[in-house]
């Protein structure tokens, strides 16, 4: 069974535009839990990296708290 995590155990992408997702929940106290994902943007010298969680079709942005991997899909 999956538990909540808190976000600074998170498996951050490793490399630019790297995409995690959307295969987490994430918690906020703003959104409550949501599907989302995870980008990495940057890391070049002029501009360091830094990290976005997404949600929504519109990708809106969260800070979430606290995150936990979806459940596996049905086999068809």
């Amino acid at each position: 069974m999956n538990q909540w995590k808190q976000i600074s155990e998170f498996p951050y992408p490793t490399e630019e535009w790297d995409v995690c997702g959307p295969k987490y929940l994430l918690y906020s106290q703003k959104t409550g839990i949501v599907i989302g994902s995870c980008y990495m943007d940057c890391g070049h010298e002029r501009c360091p990296q830094y990290y976005m969680f997404r949600y929504d079709r519109d990708g809106l942005v969260i800070e979430p708290t606290h995150w936990m991997e979806l459940p596996l899909t049905p086999n068809n």
